[in-house]
C-alpha cells in the first residue's frame, strides 16, 4: 500500500464470518476496546485495504468524539458536516474524496433504538463500497449492539454510584435522628417520619417480637388510615419466625399487593420498613440501619441513659465503650472520621487531605477496626454520638 503515492496494492480476500465478528464485538467491555475491535473489524472487511479508520461516539448533545484513529492521519481530517447528517439522517453517507483518487469516505451510524449512539468512518477504494454494502450492515449491526450494551452498562455503574453516594448520606441522616431518639421506639417513629420525607413516598414499618412471630405496626407516615388498615390485614398472617428471607418477600409481595405500587422492603433487624417506589438508596444503607436500631435499648421513655429488660444500663455502658475506643484513634484518624461523619466521600477527603485515596481508605479501614463496626455509616454514628459532627450536619 502507498498512500503518498496515492495507489493501493490490495491484499489477498480476507475470510468473512459473521458469527466470528459478532463474537469480538461483544467481547469488548470497554469503550477503547470496542472501538479497537471495530477498526479491526472493517480493515478485515474491506481485505485491509482500508486506509483510514475513526470510531466516534455520540453525546446526548448531538455531537460526535473520535475514540480511536487507525491510518493515515492526513485523510479527509475535516468533514464534520458530513458527520453530522450521517447523525441527523440515520442514514449512512458516501462522498468522493480528492485525494488519493479512487476513494471513498463513508460514514456508518451506528444506532441505539431510533438515535444514532456512534459512528464508523473510514476512507476506502471506491470500487469496495457496493460490493461489500451487506458486510458492512453485519458490522454496523454488530457494533450498535455492543455500543448499545455498553452505555447501559455504564449508566448502571453511574446510577449505582449515585445511590451509593445518596444512600450514605441518607444514612448518615438516619444515625443522627436514631441517636437523638435514643431508645428503639422513638427511634422508628423519627426514621419514619424522616424517609417519608426523603423518600417522599408513603412509610409503614413494624415491629418484630423476638420469636418473629408477631409484627406489630410501630410507625407510619404519608398513609391515610384506611389504607394502612388494608396493608396490615394484608400482612396478618405473615411471620418472620422461621426462614426470614423467604417470609420477607412475601411481606413485600402482601404490602406491594395492598399498596397497588412498587414497595422497597428493608429487613432492619428488630424492625422492618416498607416504603412504596424503588428506592436504591434506601436498599443500600438497609443492613447498617438494621445495625443501628439493634444496638437500641427498648423503652417506653425515650432518654440517652435508659435500663433495658434486665436492668442494666446498657445505653451508658455504651457509650462509655465507644468513648475508649474513640480515644484509641491517632488524630489523623480522628481527622478523617469527622470528615466521614460529615458525609466527605473518600475522594473528597483525599483531595482536602492532599493524600491518596488508597490512604484514605486504609485509615478509614484502621478506624472500622478500632471502633469494632463493620461499616462506614456505623463509625459515622459513633462519631455523631460523640460530637464529632452536629447531628444537624449529619
Amino acid at each position: 500500500m502507498s498512500v503518498g503515492a496515492a495507489t493501493l496494492h490490495a491484499g489477498a480476500p480476507v475470510p468473512f464470518d459473521g458469527t466470528e465478528i459478532d463474537r469480538e464485538l461483544a467481547a469488548a467491555h470497554t469503550l477503547n476496546g470496542l472501538a479497537s475491535a471495530a477498526n479491526r473489524v472493517v480493515f478485515d472487511v474491506y481485505d485491509h485495504c482500508a486506509v483510514v479508520v475513526r470510531f466516534f461516539v455520540v453525546e446526548p448533545s448531538g455531537e460526535p468524539r473520535l475514540v480511536t484513529f487507525s491510518g493515515d492521519r492526513r485523510l479527509a481530517p475535516h468533514r464534520d458536516a458530513l458527520r453530522s447528517r450521517a447523525i441527523q439522517t440515520g442514514q449512512q453517507n458516501v462522498t468522493t474524496l480528492g485525494r488519493p483518487a479512487g476513494f471513498r469516505l463513508v460514514v456508518a451510524p451506528l444506532h441505539d433504538g431510533g438515535t444514532v449512539s456512534g459512528l464508523l468512518e473510514f476512507v476506502v477504494p471506491a470500487d469496495m463500497v457496493e460490493p461489500k454494502t451487506d458486510r458492512l450492515a453485519l458490522v454496523v449491526r454488530a457494533a450498535s449492539s455492543s455500543l448499545r450494551a455498553w452505555r447501559a452498562a455504564t449508566e448502571a455503574q453511574h446510577e449505582a454510584s449515585r445511590a451509593a453516594g445518596t444512600s450514605f448520606a441518607l444514612g448518615l441522616r438516619l444515625a443522627g435522628v436514631l441517636s437523638r431518639a435514643g431508645e428503639l421506639g422513638a427511634a422508628v417513629r423519627s426514621a419514619v417520619e424522616l424517609l417519608a420525607r426523603e423518600l417522599r413516598s408513603p412509610v409503614i414499618a413494624w415491629r418484630v417480637d423476638p420469636a418473629g412471630e408477631v409484627l406489630r405496626i410501630a410507625a407510619w407516615s404519608g398513609m391515610h388510615n384506611a389504607r394502612r388498615h388494608t396493608v396490615e390485614e394484608a400482612v396478618a398472617s405473615v411471620s418472620l419466625g422461621h426462614d426470614r428471607k423467604h417470609r420477607l418477600r412475601e411481606l413485600h409481595d402482601e404490602v406491594a399487593s395492598a399498596l397497588g405500587t412498587e414497595v422497597t422492603l428493608i429487613d432492619g433487624g428488630p424492625v422492618v420498613f416498607a416504603a412504596g417506589g424503588h428506592h436504591a438508596e434506601l436498599e443500600l444503607c438497609g443492613h447498617e440501619l438494621g445495625s443501628l436500631l439493634g444496638q437500641l435499648p427498648v423503652a417506653s421513655v425515650s432518654t440517652l441513659d435508659l435500663c433495658d429488660g434486665r436492668g442494666t444500663v446498657r445505653a451508658r455502658a455504651d457509650r462509655t465503650l465507644e468513648r475508649t475506643r474513640l480515644q484509641d484513634l491517632t488524630p489523623r484518624e480522628c481527622e478523617i472520621l469527622a470528615m466521614l461523619a460529615g458525609g466527605a466521600r473518600t475522594a473528597q477527603i483525599a483531595n482536602q487531605l492532599v493524600i491518596s485515596e488508597k490512604t484514605v481508605k486504609t485509615h478509614v479501614q484502621n478506624i472500622l477496626r478500632k471502633l469494632d463496626v463493620s461499616s462506614r455509616l456505623e463509625a459515622a454514628a459513633i462519631a455523631v454520638r460523640a460530637g464529632f459532627v452536629p447531628l444537624s450536619a449529619s
